[in-house]
Parts: structure tokens; sequence; C-alpha cells
């Protein structure tokens, strides 16, 4: 790889994600809204009746997602309605799972630290592996694990089942515990 500094930086492979920006720029001046994306509504259609939008230039409840399980949904919905039937797109959790260069991801939920009210972080460097939880209003709103993901079902039933966790205060939980905590209150 070459940087703009005129360095030349050796590496196996190198992965880097830049995240997604709408098209919408072609839709200045029109009367359709947008923000970061076309806005819609539930039912996936934007402020201007039978004009509908879906997938990575929808944004819906103030979000872009930009993940393909939603972008199906969503699309489903807007043909529904398109065709002149009446379906209503309800939140998906996103997920993603990613296996590459011995390397297994795991994310789902909210995983945007300004969204959560505390998060809690383990780290084995020696082991690749990783684990963060994110925690609003005392329930698990999103998880991003790498390396060993064998915690991955239990944190995704705490997310889908919204489990409240009955814990006052995190500071000296592990993720460890969380997720005894998280088997405990499940059934």
């Amino acid at each position: 790889m070459h940087t703009s500094d005129e360095r030349t930086i050796k590496k196996d492979g190198i992965l880097y994600a830049i995240g997604i920006h709408s098209n919408i720029e072609f839709l200045s001046g029109s009367k359709v809204e947008t923000e970061k994306g076309i806005l819609v509504n539930n039912k996936m259609e934007t402020n201007v009746p039978n004009i509908y939008a879906a997938g990575d230039v929808a944004q819906f409840d103030e979000r872009v997602i930009g993940l393909w399980n939603i972008a199906i949904a969503q699309g489903k919905v807007a043909g529904y309605n398109m065709a002149g039937k009446t379906a209503i797109y309800e939140h998906i959790v996103p997920i993603t799972t990613l296996n590459a260069f011995g390397i297994t991801l795991f994310s789902m939920g909210d995983v945007e630290e300004q969204n959560a009210d505390y998060s809690l972080v383990e780290e084995i460097v020696d082991q690749h592996q990783y684990r963060k939880v994110f925690i609003k209003e005392n329930k698990v709103a999103g998880a991003i694990v790498l390396g060993d993901t064998k915690s991955s079902p239990l944190l995704k039933a705490a997310i889908e089942k919204e489990i409240d966790l009955g814990i006052e205060d995190y500071k000296h939980v592990s993720i460890d515990q969380l997720l005894l905590t998280i088997k405990a209150r499940k059934s």
C-alpha cells in the first residue's frame, strides 16, 4: 500500500471500511425530502405520495442502516405498498457476521457509543479476541464480538428479547458475568 506521504507499507491484507453515503444529490431541487438519505415513513413512502425508497438510500426513523437484510425487508414493504397492498416496516435489529483472514466477527444492534448508557469492553490481544457490549436502559442494545463468537447467540437473544438485566452498577461487571445474567433471565 502506498500512502499519500509516499510511504510504502507491506501487509498480507488490508481491510478498511469507509461507511456508506446515500446518493441523493439528484433529488436536489425536487419535492422529495432528504437528510442523510431519502426520508420515508413506515410504508417506505416519501413525503411525495406514491414515491418510495428502500435500502441504502432510505432514511427511516432518523437512520440510514446500509445492511442487506434491512434493505430486503424495506424493499418488500415498498413493493407491497407500490402494488396497492398495505405493508408496514417494523424495525429489524441490524446484524452482521464476517469470517475473513481467519478472524470471525459478529456485530448486532446499536453499536454506536454515543447512544449507549454504558459499555463493557474486553480485549485479549494475544488471542485476537475483542468483545464490546452496549447497554441502554438496562438492556443490551448492541454488541461487537471479534474472534471467539461463542457468546453471540446469547447476546443476540438479549437484544431481540430486550431482556432487562436488573443490574444497577456496571462498573465492576465483566462480560462473562453479564452473559450469566442474560442466561438466567432469558428463560
